[in-house]
């Protein structure tokens, strides 16, 4: 059984529906990714969801390199589990959103990224026994990957 706080990831959580229903993040200490960054950035999170729609319900065994090899054990559209990981996606790269929660023994990892064509709201946070929370927020600029933004989300928006 997980000992993670049930305050802290009840906080992660929160924070992950936030993102997924249209919210970008406030970020505290915030710093500009550089062009190349931004745009290695927004491939890599247009691929992981490519990659999870070529996963879901495949027969037999994937290898995808972002997730650990295995065949999906969630027979349902838009769901993916394999070991550890539990993920679901809706839509595309475009207009779409993905979520997944993965247990490590007591640390459990929450993502919930956004996509919409002019950009990408990435939402990461690792909840640890003893009411540690920690959030890490990509806001990538489709337009412009020079102005993507990095940083912890706001304690006030994670509390508001």
């Amino acid at each position: 059984m997980v000992k993670s706080s049930a305050l802290a990831m009840q906080i992660a959580l929160n924070g992950a529906a936030r993102v997924r229903q249209g919210e970008t993040p406030d970020l505290k200490k915030a710093n500009n990714l550089t062009p190349l960054q931004g745009q290695q950035n927004l491939d890599f999170f247009d691929e992981s969801l490519n990659e999870l729609k070529a996963r879901d319900n495949s027969d037999g065994d994937v290898s995808i390199h972002i997730f650990s090899a295995g065949p999906d054990t969630d027979p349902a559209d838009g769901k993916v589990k394999v070991g550890n990981l539990e993920a679901e996606f809706e839509g595309d790269t475009s207009n779409g959103t993905r979520f997944s929660i993965e247990t490590h023994g007591d640390i459990e990892k929450i993502k919930a990224h956004r996509f919409e064509e002019s950009k990408v709201v990435v939402y990461e946070a690792t909840v640890r026994p003893g009411n540690d929370m920690r959030s890490q927020v990509l806001i990538l600029d489709r337009n412009n990957p020079g102005e993507s933004l990095i940083g912890p989300a706001s304690t006030d928006w994670l509390l508001s």
